[in-house]
């Protein structure tokens, strides 16, 4: 069996979402970009800019010319983040994941004058942390997925907000599936996540305790849940939201190459 080695082209994209799908769990690659139906042509606009004038990275392990595995590579300010990596279950076992690290941390890391490494990892996929463990990651922190209904609630008092960016939203929506907007209440401004048709998207969790934003959300789109993911752990003791999961961020700090 020889691994073939090289960067995802447009036509690889229709593929990447199915690997993604089988290895995570469905409850919650439904809650995340990658389950919409527009991701793969999301991946197809971004590969349509050559490699050199853009920070995001696709790389493929090919066998007999099929996908079997690939990469996501994101340069960052601070470091070259793995934003994914997936092998095909019919060819897992084979070291392609090593090979997908081997072959492309390296190089990105020198040709980008970086020395460290990031990615995020389910904390129930223990087989994946030890693996990440014995190539020398060491764990960061932790971010925490939790799920809630709009917590509704009659305001008696006038609602004051104002939506930026709907129209550019909408049409994204409609192309991919997701989007993203702001909200501006009461001089506070909130970014505002889309996925799919029922869930918004947050990752501050003072949203919570904002019931004018909450009721502009419930105004836009009364339909929608919350899918919150914060590294604040105090909100387990709230009756009202549940736990979905947690990601723990691992890093791999390297001598400049």
């Amino acid at each position: 069996m020889k691994i073939k080695f090289a960067p995802l082209k447009a036509e690889d994209m229709d593929i990447v979402p199915e690997l993604i799908r089988e290895g995570l769990d469905y409850s919650i690659f439904e809650k995340t970009i990658f389950s919409c139906k527009g991701y793969s042509q999301y991946l197809k606009n971004i590969v349509k800019i050559s490699t050199l004038h853009r920070n995001i990275k696709f790389f493929g392990a090919y066998i007999d010319g099929k996908l079997a595995g690939f990469t996501e590579w994101r340069i960052l300010n601070d470091c070259v983040f793995l934003n994914n990596i997936y092998v095909s279950k019919a060819f897992r076992g084979r070291g392609i994941g090593e090979g997908l690290i081997s072959e492309y941390m390296f190089p990105l890391l020198k040709q980008f004058n970086k020395n460290k490494v990031s990615l995020d990892v389910f904390d129930f996929n223990k087989k994946a942390i030890d693996w990440y463990r014995r190539l020398g990651f060491i764990e960061e922190k932790k971010s925490h997925w939790f799920l809630s209904e709009l917590p509704i609630k009659n305001m008696n008092e006038p609602l004051n907000f104002i939506v930026e960016d709907y129209h550019i939203a909408e049409a994204s929506h409609s192309i991919y599936h997701f989007s993203s907007f702001r909200i501006l209440v009461n001089n506070n401004i909130y970014n505002i996540g889309r996925i799919g048709d029922h869930y918004y998207k947050l990752t501050d969790y003072l949203c919570l305790k904002d019931s004018h934003l909450l009721y502009s959300l419930y105004k836009l789109d009364p339909n929608r849940k919350i899918l919150l993911i914060t590294d604040f752990t105090e909100l387990e003791k709230n009756n009202n939201i549940n736990k979905v999961c947690s990601s723990i961020r691992m890093s791999l700090n390297i001598k400049k190459i």
